[in-house]
């Protein structure tokens, strides 16, 4: 007998469960942005989270909005948020 491991690993930061309501249409572009990139829907509701709030910061600074700076923003919010975990224990 083999033994395996399936599925994905545990994850290091914790997470809430939640149930929410989105519009049909909403719901459908939702459904057709996760199959184009192929991801998961917590994975795509993630994405989608750090990329509004970089935005947002970056438009609120006036600084140019540009692939590269959203990723570079992306990438400080989501050390902020390792930080603050790091803290928190």
């Amino acid at each position: 007998m083999v033994l395996r491991l399936v599925g994905r690993p545990k994850r290091e930061r914790t997470i809430d469960r939640v149930n929410y309501k989105i519009d049909s249409g909403i719901r459908a572009l939702f459904k057709e942005f996760i199959q184009i990139k192929r991801m998961s829907e917590g994975v795509a509701v993630e994405k989608l989270m750090l990329q509004g709030m970089a935005i947002d910061r970056l438009i609120n600074r006036n600084d140019e909005l540009t692939y590269q700076s959203i990723e570079k923003e992306i990438e400080n919010i989501w050390i902020g948020l390792s930080q603050e975990e790091i803290d928190n224990n």
